[in-house]
């Protein structure tokens, strides 16, 4: 079964058949969606007896924007990562007539503090 997201005109007609007086069945029927989603829409964003699609919409944008995983990057974490690759880019540019590879691994072994599991060739 797939679901659909209420969009900013199903909400706009919720609003005229609420102010209406029409009951959560009737206007789950006109929308063709079940009464338990007119049910928790208007639960979820009526404020005081009363509904508008507007504000509606704007409380379903921020909590779209809002959900999901926090990640873990900060302003310190961008300092650390900046600093180790400016050591390895060092490195590097003094190295060359050497052909010293940076490796994937070693650059992750560089940037996580973690050792290498192998040698490098």
């Amino acid at each position: 079964m797939s679901y659909k997201h209420l969009n900013t005109f199903e909400r706009a007609r919720i609003e005229i058949f609420y102010e209406q007086g029409n009951s959560i069945r009737a206007i789950a029927k006109k929308l063709d969606r079940s009464p338990s989603t007119i049910s928790r829409e208007l639960k979820r964003n009526s404020q005081r007896g009363c509904y508008t699609s507007e504000k509606s919409q704007e409380s379903y944008n921020e909590r779209r924007f809002n959900c999901g995983r926090i990640g873990k990057w900060s302003p310190d974490l961008a300092d650390i990562i900046n600093e180790k690759l400016e050591l390895c880019l060092q490195f590097h540019n003094v190295t060359p007539v050497l052909n010293i590879a940076i490796s994937l691994k070693l650059l992750i072994s560089l940037l996580t503090g973690f050792p290498l599991a192998t040698s490098i060739t």
